[in-house]
């Protein structure tokens, strides 16, 4: 075999394998999410890198999507909050937020993590059955199931 032949099939091998590696990565990179996929009721399932906070009491973190007015509604541990949301190319965003002003000794701090979070979330997938909200860098901030 000559040294053109061994260089073409050479030449032949990396191009197949370059595009293998790219119909995986392809293939690995979950869809944009839809709006249809957000509306209804989520219940925080975990504050993704703070563990440690537990919510107290019998009523459940929760973020509901009303996708017919593009807004959200849902209680955050103390106080109910509210605002609008806008999801195009996957990425999500909250603005004109607003909250009930109650004073509760319970739930203060978890109340502050969560609301702080929401402001910080740049996008959202589902991965496994659960709402993930991440970051503008990927990262997992909230990670909620259906409620």
């Amino acid at each position: 075999m000559g040294n053109d032949e061994h260089r073409e099939k050479e030449m032949k091998l990396v191009l197949a394998l370059a595009v293998i590696f790219s119909m995986l990565l392809t293939a690995c990179s979950p869809a944009p999410i839809k709006t249809s996929e957000l509306a209804g009721n989520w219940q925080l399932a975990s504050f993704t890198g703070n563990e440690t906070l537990q919510v107290q009491g019998d009523e459940p973190i929760t973020l509901n999507f009303d996708s017919t007015k593009q807004s959200i509604n849902g209680f955050a541990g103390c106080n109910r909050y509210f605002g609008q949301y806008d999801l195009s190319d996957g990425k999500l965003s909250f603005s004109k937020m607003g909250m009930t002003k109650m004073l509760c000794q319970e739930n203060n701090e978890i109340e502050l993590y969560f609301m702080e979070q929401l402001k910080s979330v740049a996008g959202a997938q589902i991965r496994s059955g659960k709402l993930q909200l991440t970051s503008s860098n990927g990262d997992v901030l909230l990670e909620l199931t259906r409620g």
